[in-house]
């Protein structure tokens, strides 16, 4: 059976290049929408997460094998390195916020210098309408969190860059605090994912000059074997 080739999308240079060596991106789902279409096959972002949030319609996501249908406002956080695929109805509003891994990383170390909190690792998704009490208020938050994060994205002010990744910082906790423990959870550790993103971001800086498995092997500091495991599991 022949295997499918996933294609790796990076937005600074596929689509916003003026956004080339920035750490983070943000725009509108429908201008991202005009340019990659409502029905995205399945892709990956090998050096980038993403956060999508739809405020209203029909949503078909499907996450690392997870499929999630929602009706209404729904947010999805996909980490670096997961294919991913989706579907937004034609008119559905929304926003899209693309993070470089190394800002990714410098979050998680800041949140777990409070807390051992990795679920960043794993994709999640959040859904307004499952949500009552406290956690609508959390939702509240998060919309107002990313309308500031658009008006700021959108003006020259000073210290726009830090008021920017102070932003995203608290979107993703309050997604993190919505997402509750009823994710489904593939049967992976820690240890594994990390050292899968690590061999996915070393594939996309090397790939066009190191093309002999043994390169990526000695710079993971594990077996072809034990890397084969990886990438399949």
């Amino acid at each position: 059976m022949k295997k499918e080739w996933i294609p790796n999308i990076n937005i600074g240079q596929d689509y916003d290049v003026a956004y080339k060596d920035a750490t983070i991106h943000f725009d509108v789902l429908g201008k991202m929408a005009d340019f990659f279409g409502r029905d995205m096959p399945m892709h990956l972002h090998a050096e980038y997460c993403q956060i999508h949030l739809i405020l209203s319609g029909r949503t078909l996501f499907n996450i690392d094998q997870n499929v999630y249908e929602t009706e209404s406002c729904a947010a999805f956080y996909t980490p670096p390195a997961t294919p991913h695929a989706f579907l937004t109805e034609p008119t559905a509003p929304g926003y899209v916020i693309t993070i470089h891994n190394t800002h990714l990383q410098k979050i998680m170390a800041e949140l777990n210098a409070y807390s051992n909190h990795n679920s960043l690792l794993m994709p999640f998704h959040i859904d307004q309408q499952k949500e009552t009490g406290l956690g609508q208020h959390h939702w509240e938050q998060l919309l107002t969190l990313f309308k500031m994060l658009k008006l700021e994205w959108n003006q020259s002010a000073l210290y726009q860059q830090d008021c920017i990744e102070t932003l995203v910082k608290l979107i993703l906790i309050n997604m993190l605090r919505l997402s509750g423990s009823e994710q489904p959870k593939k049967q992976h550790n820690q240890s594994e994912i990390l050292c899968f993103r690590e061999f996915s971001t070393l594939l996309e800086r090397h790939f066009l000059i190191e093309k002999q498995i043994q390169f990526y092997c000695d710079a993971l500091q594990i077996n072809e074997s034990r890397l084969n495991y990886l990438c399949k599991k």
